[in-house]
């Protein structure tokens, strides 16, 4: 890509223009340089750290859009929903209006956040809906809504869960609402754009997902990716490429189960069963466990865990069994919400079988123990990665498939990026840079890295003098101020 992302920054330019008051900052068009020289080729990283009042987000959307093709498609991901609000009704918008090439920019949620039709059309005919008086609104608002986004429901909706889109109840391209479907009706729209936004925990479970199995994945294929919030990674990376389990997940299970219980004549003395294993479990790390702690500390004896996890493992496992052999050929409607509901149960068997007995020394043990006023402290259990490294080294950098800038107001420590890089599975070996301005490049693997630390352009020593000497004439004469 050629400097030309420099005249949008310039005195008088295009921003300038569209934003009264607009001030050029070296430190915007240094960051603006460092994201477009790694856009320029595939396997190139930009660690940019940008203080306060760099103006970041344009520093990265204008040479990310220049860069942009249909067959060279970025991604941008941040960690905060107010970043990610900011960037979707302003920044976007804007750095849109300023480019030469028509593109479209979309913005892709987890499945969670989109109704489901099929679940949503299969509930109508549970008991729970009857005496549920936002379910009618809920049907409305299906009818009027483009998106099917939850953040766009008028009103709060506590049973959600039971009628948004999961991957274990999703049927796909199989599913008869599949063409009306908000979920897929969004990830069509970002195949045809070439900017979409997501958040960390959509990217990371994406990868993860390839990472297991290369023909799947979230999100469209893309060449470049912006992550800003980038000093939130590492942990976004952690939990996706881990197993979590909460002492909700066995309830909220059992409670669909029950809502079709009647036609589907499950054992409620098994169910009940399931319930209590799993709240033993639960309450042992409940009573012993402080707000956050390590699951080997609390119990340095695994045996009985892993008894007890096994026990509830093998009763899924029954219950998927028994859902199985369930005869739903003459209802497409309950066979559908049958084959969701064992996926469920067969997933959940899976990982609370192995947060207890898988072993890996890269994987720690640990819990959480949450607070709550009206029940039983909510427990959650994990088997996280200790370093992401190796696995982001494999699926994410080795490919050489994007190129990449990772972006925050704070990214360094000790005034480089060593320690980034080693946590994120970039290891350095110097090498002479092959670019002829200021920017240092160096060579990792094979992948190029340009480092930049852009300070803040604000004069903080000159404004707190200021606070200062205001705040101490208003102590003498308070009528100053």
């Amino acid at each position: 890509m050629t400097d030309s992302y420099k005249d949008y920054f310039a005195d008088g330019g295009p921003i300038a223009k569209a934003l009264p008051g607009y001030i050029p900052r070296q430190q915007q068009l240094d960051s603006a340089a460092a994201v477009s020289k790694a856009f320029e080729k595939l396997g190139t990283v930009a660690l940019v750290e940008a203080g306060t009042g760099v103006g970041k987000t344009l520093a990265y959307l204008v040479p990310a859009l220049l860069s942009a093709r249909p067959e060279r498609k970025v991604v941008v991901s941040t960690h905060t929903l107010a970043l990610q609000a900011q960037l979707w009704e302003r920044d976007i918008p804007l750095a849109l209006s300023l480019s030469p090439k028509k593109q479209r920019a979309a913005l892709l949620k987890g499945r969670g956040n989109y109704l489901c039709l099929q679940e949503m059309n299969a509930a109508r005919s549970e008991l729970w809906t009857a005496s549920d008086p936002h379910f009618d609104e809920i049907l409305d608002w299906s009818d009027e809504t483009e998106t099917g986004d939850l953040a766009e429901l008028p009103f709060n909706y506590p049973e959600w869960s039971e009628i948004s889109a999961h991957p274990d109840t999703c049927r796909g391209a199989e599913c008869r609402y599949f063409d009306d479907c908000f979920f897929y009706r969004a990830k069509r729209y970002a195949e045809d754009s070439t900017l979409l936004l997501v958040n960390h925990a959509l990217y990371f479970s994406d990868l993860a997902m390839r990472h297991a199995e290369p023909d799947a994945g979230l999100l469209p294929s893309h060449s470049l990716v912006v992550f800003d919030e980038a000093h939130h990674l590492e942990n976004a990376a952690s939990r996706s490429f881990g197993v979590t389990v909460t002492s909700s997940r066995v309830g909220s299970l059992m409670k669909r189960l029950r809502r079709v219980g009647t036609r589907l004549e499950l054992d409620e003395d098994k169910l009940r069963l399931i319930e209590r294993e799993s709240s033993e479990l639960f309450s042992e790390f409940r009573e012993r466990g402080r707000s956050e702690f390590s699951v080997e500390d609390i119990m340095p004896d695994l045996t009985w865990a892993r008894s007890k996890s096994a026990e509830i493992a093998r009763l899924l496992e029954g219950v998927a069994t028994t859902l199985s052999k369930i005869d739903t050929s003459d209802d497409r409607a309950l066979r559908e919400r049958v084959d969701g509901l064992g996926r469920q149960t067969v997933r959940l068997r899976e990982e609370i079988d192995s947060i207890f007995n898988l072993e890996d020394s890269n994987y720690v043990r640990w819990g959480t123990v949450t607070s709550a006023r009206d029940r039983a402290a909510f427990v959650t259990l994990n088997w996280t990665p200790i370093s992401v490294a190796p696995l982001l080294s494999k699926s994410l950098w080795s490919p050489q498939e994007h190129s990449a800038a990772l972006i925050s107001a704070t990214l360094a420590t000790n005034g480089g990026f060593s320690f980034l890089k080693e946590r994120l599975g970039l290891n350095e070996q110097e090498s002479p840079g092959d670019y002829a301005e200021e920017t240092p490049v160096r060579r990792v693997a094979t992948t190029e890295f340009i480092e930049l630390i852009a300070d803040s352009p604000f004069d903080y020593d000159t404004t707190a003098d200021c606070i200062f000497q205001n705040i101490f004439r208003s102590q003498a004469n308070p009528w100053t101020i």
